[in-house]
């Protein structure tokens, strides 16, 4: 039986065992960062998705324009956000990628070991990648993640009411529901006003009257009289 203690492995022998150890480390490092950003794509979609269906059904309807003018603003901001995050994220698994790049490299002989993570990540932050860098090397998630922000800008701007004023009209006065109610009656009356039509209020959830400062504001087009035509 053989006593001999094994001889102790040379330096290269430690530093190509470490290098696999880490490649092996990295590799699981990669699998666990897909995982979280498939995990938050289907929350930013679902989010979103939900935020749309909330703002077009259940919306407070004080001024729709206003109020869904804001809430998509809301959603672009979001998308926004989103779609700056997913770039870390994706900047993180690429600078990981090319780590494992540079060991496999060096496992086959190809170059020279690569120093240690820390050393290689003191060297190439992931947060000085560009967007073009990034999305780049992924290119479908930057096509979805600009599909999503451009789909969120249409709807702003098809819905989102810009070209039309905002009015919130406040609450009719007495004399302008008698007045306009007065008016209502008389024409259906055929030019005879009920004696009992300056009594009676306007029903609950009725239109503002035509004399509204609402109405008033909004821009009419200049008529053409007969002579100047």
């Amino acid at each position: 039986m053989n006593d001999t203690p094994a001889a102790p492995a040379t330096p290269a022998e430690r530093e190509r065992a470490f290098a696999l150890a880490e490649w092996t480390e990295i590799r699981a490092q990669m699998l666990q960062q897909l995982q979280q950003i498939w995990r938050f794509e289907v929350y930013v979609i679902g989010g979103l998705a939900l935020l749309y269906a909330w703002i077009f059904t259940k919306a407070p309807q004080g001024d729709a324009i206003l109020s869904r003018r804001l809430l998509l603003l809301l959603a672009v901001a979001l998308a926004a956000t989103a779609i700056f995050r997913l770039k870390i994220e994706y900047a993180i698994l690429l600078t990981l990628g090319r780590y494992s790049e540079r060991l496999e490299a060096y496992l086959y002989g190809a170059a020279e070991a690569p120093g240690g993570w820390q050393a290689y990540l003191g060297e190439r932050k992931p947060d000085d990648l560009s967007f073009k860098a990034v999305f780049g090397r992924y290119s479908h998630a930057g096509w979805a993640s600009s599909l999503m922000l451009a789909f969120t800008i249409v709807l702003l701007l098809a819905y989102g009411g810009f070209g039309t004023i905002p009015c919130t009209p406040g609450p009719a006065t007495p004399a302008q529901r008698t007045a306009h109610l007065s008016a209502r009656q008389t024409a259906r009356h055929g030019g005879a006003r009920p004696p009992d039509a300056s009594r009676r209020s306007i029903p609950p959830g009725h239109r503002a009257p035509p004399d509204s400062p609402c109405r008033r504001a909004r821009p009419t087009a200049p008529r053409r009289s007969a002579a100047g035509a």
